[in-house]
C-alpha cells in the first residue's frame, strides 16, 4: 500500500473519529441501531476490498498483500492467508453482488451528515465526510486492481462504474448544487483531492523570482500535490533522501559510492513526465547537485542533423544549454532504431555519452518514452545501460485523475460546472478510459478535451451581446456532452 493511501485513510478515520461526538451523528447511529461509527467504516472498507478482490474471480498474491496491509493499518495482529479471503468473500457473496451494483449505505449516510455541516457552519472549508470515504475507496480500489501487476479489464470496468455512481450520487444529492466554485464544497488542502499541479515553464525558460526562491520542501509539496502519480511521488521522494544522506556522508567525510543521476523515465504519452522532470531538476538545483536547475527538453529532431559533421556540432550546443540543468529527451529511442549510412542517431548517442562524461558533476540526463521501446534504447550501446541505472515508470492516469485534472483546469480558469455536466465530464473519461486504444494521450486528452469544451462555450455565448459573469464561468451540460477526441469514440455509446 502507498504513503499516500495510508495518509487517506488515516485523515479519513480521524474526521469519522471528530465527528462521532456530535449529535447528529449520534441519532444517525440510533437509527441504525450502531454504537461506533469508526468501527463500522473500518469494515465498510475492508467489505469494499473483498468486493474489488473478487471483481475478477481470482485472488493474486499482490492482492492478498495489499488487504493485509490495510488490516495491519487497522489495528489487525492475525495474517489473513488466501484461502481466508475466499472463505470470507464466499460467506459474502450475495452481499457482495448487491453492494457493487448500488451506492454503499454509509456514503448516503455521510451527504446527510455533511449537508448538516454546511448548515451548521459559518464559512468554509468543511470536512466532507462522504468526499474523504469516496477518496479512500478509489485509493484502495485502484490500489487492488494494479497489486498484481497486471490492471485486468473487468476488474477496472467494475471499479470505473462503482466509483462514477458513488461521486454521481455525491453530486446530486449534497449542497450546495454547484460543488466545485468557490470555496463551499472543495475538500480541505489536507485531502488531497483535487490537486492543483503549477503551470508548467516552456522549455529552458528562466526560473521566476518566486521560482527561485521556493525552497526544497516547497518543491517537494509541489511534487507531491500533483494528481495520481503515486508510485513515481514515492519513487522521486526515495531517490532525493537518498541524495540527501549521501551529500551528509560527503560533507563529514565519509565514503560514498559513485552513483549516477541520469533517469530512465518510461510511459506513455501525457503521463506527466516532463513536469515531474522540471520539478526535479528544480530540486536538484535546491540540493546543490546542479548550479542552474534549468530544464532543456529535445527529441531526435533536436539532436541529429541531416548531412555527415553536423550531428555532433548539434548534440554539443544542447549540452551547453543544458549544463547545470538537466537535459530531457523524449522519444529518446528514436535515436537507435537502426544503424545505416544516411542515419546519424547513432552519432548523436555517442557524443551525448561524452558530453555526459565531461559534465559529469553539473549535468544529469533523463531519457522518456514508451516503456518497451527504451529498454531496447538502452541495450542498443552498453555506455547507455551503465550509466542508465535507474527507471521511475509513469502510470496511466485512472478514470477519476483525469476527471481531477480536468476539474484542476476549470480552477485555474475560474470556471465552475453543476451536477449535470460534471456527470458527463466523468463519464466521458470513464468511457475514454476503458476504450484506450493508440491515440489514448493521458493528460494530453484531457487537455484538448477542456480545448473543445471552451470553444463550445465560446460559440454557444457568442449568441448573447453581454453575458453576464455567471454565465461566462459556468460550463454547461451542452458544452460537455457528446464530445469526440478522435474518430468513432462517443462517452458510452
Amino acid at each position: 500500500m502507498s504513503n499516500d493511501t495510508k495518509l487517506k485513510l488515516q485523515l479519513l478515520l480521524k474526521h469519522i473519529r471528530d465527528a462521532e461526538a456530535r449529535t447528529d451523528v449520534q441519532a444517525l447511529l440510533r437509527r441504525t441501531e450502531n454504537t461506533n461509527l469508526l468501527e463500522i467504516i473500518k469494515m465498510e472498507i475492508l467489505f469494499f476490498s473483498l468486493a474489488v478482490i473478487d471483481s475478477n474471480r481470482n485472488i493474486a498474491f499482490g492482492e492478498e498483500m495489499y488487504y493485509n496491509d490495510i488490516t495491519k493499518l487497522f489495528g489487525g495482529e492475525e495474517y489473513i492467508s488466501t484461502g481466508r479471503i475466499q472463505s470470507l468473500i464466499s460467506s459474502q457473496a450475495d452481499k457482495i453482488i448487491k453492494y457493487l451494483n448500488s451506492v454503499p449505505v454509509w456514503i448516503q449516510w455521510f451527504t446527510e451528515i455533511d449537508n448538516n455541516t454546511m448548515e451548521r457552519s459559518t464559512k468554509p472549508p468543511y470536512v466532507i465526510l462522504s468526499k474523504l470515504l469516496l477518496d479512500a475507496y478509489r485509493s484502495i480500489g485502484w490500489g487492488l486492481v494494479a497489486s498484481d501487476g497486471v490492471k485486468q479489464e473487468t476488474e477496472v470496468r467494475t471499479l470505473t462504474i462503482f466509483l462514477t455512481k458513488i461521486e454521481n450520487y455525491i453530486l446530486d444529492n449534497i449542497k450546495p448544487k454547484a460543488p466545485f466554485r468557490g470555496e463551499s464544497f472543495e475538500l480541505p488542502a489536507e485531502s488531497g483531492v483535487y490537486a492543483r499541479p503549477a503551470p508548467a515553464r516552456q522549455y529552458d525558460e528562466p526560473q521566476s523570482a518566486q521560482e527561485t526562491e521556493a525552497t526544497l520542501d516547497d518543491l517537494r509539496a509541489e511534487l507531491n500535490a500533483l494528481t495520481g502519480l503515486n508510485s513515481v511521488k514515492e519513487d522521486v521522494n526515495s531517490l532525493v533522501n537518498l541524495l540527501q544522506i549521501r551529500k551528509i556522508r560527503q560533507e563529514r567525510g565519509m565514503a560514498v559510492p559513485d552513483m549516477s543521476l541520469h533517469l530512465v523515465f518510461s510511459g506513455n504519452p501525457g503521463t506527466g513526465k516532463t513536469t515531474v522532470a522540471r520539478l526535479l531538476s528544480r530540486i536538484y538545483n535546491k540540493m546543490g547537485l546542479l548550479s542552474n536547475g534549468q530544464l532543456i527538453e529535445v527529441d531526435r529532431s533536436g539532436l541529429v542533423a541531416n548531412y555527415v559533421g553536423q550531428t555532433a556540432g548539434k548534440v554539443n550546443e544542447v549540452i551547453k544549454r543544458a549544463k547545470g540543468g538537466v537535459l530531457f529527451i523524449d522519444e529518446a529511442y528514436s535515436l537507435t532504431v537502426g544503424r545505416s549510412s544516411v542515419d546519424y542517431g547513432f552519432e548523436a548517442v555517442d557524443t551525448l555519452l561524452k558530453g555526459m562524461e565531461d559534465n559529469r558533476g553539473d549535468l544529469i540526463v533523463i531519457a522518456a518514452g514508451y516503456p518497451d521501446r527504451m529498454r531496447e534504447f538502452l541495450e542498443s550501446n552498453p555506455g547507455l545501460e551503465s550509466r542508465f541505472n535507474k527507471f521511475v515508470n509513469f502510470p496511466d492516469y485512472t478514470p477519476q485523475e483525469l476527471a481531477a485534472i480536468f476539474n484542476s483546469l476549470c480552477v485555474k480558469n475560474g470556471l465552475f460546472m453543476r451536477a449535470q455536466a460534471i456527470r458527463a465530464m466523468t463519464e466521458f473519461f470513464a468511457a475514454r478510459y476503458l476504450n484506450r486504444g493508440d491515440n489514448y494521450a493521458n493528460g494530453r486528452d484531457v487537455r484538448n478535451y477542456f480545448e473543445i469544451v471552451l470553444r463550445r462555450q465560446a460559440d454557444r455565448l457568442s449568441a448573447s451581446p453581454n453575458p453576464t459573469d455567471d454565465e461566462l464561468s459556468e460550463l454547461l451540460f451542452e458544452d460537455i456532452n457528446g464530445i469526440m477526441l478522435d474518430k468513432g469514440l462517443t462517452p458510452f455509446e
